[in-house]
């Protein structure tokens, strides 16, 4: 979900300090993580350094089966 963040602040994690706060997730049924499954990522939020990123995962029927969110800090740019 951190790509989907930093996409969000036209950054990288190359050009950007970047460190994980909190993260949460919420199984809504069993999931087999050795199957196929979707994971729909966006960023709602990427404000004063802060960014939220937001993850639906889906298994191979299309139902959801976790909602998954992190909050990052985002640093100054990384020089040379």
């Amino acid at each position: 979900m951190l790509e989907a963040a930093l996409t969000k602040r036209r950054a990288t994690s190359v050009t950007t300090f970047n460190a994980l706060i909190d993260h949460a997730l919420w199984f809504h049924r069993p999931i087999d993580l050795s199957d196929w499954v979707l994971s729909d990522q966006f960023s709602p939020s990427g404000i004063g350094g802060r960014g939220l990123a937001t993850a639906t995962i889906y298994n191979r029927a299309g139902q959801l089966v976790c909602i998954a969110t992190q909050e990052l800090y985002f640093g100054r740019p990384k020089s040379g």
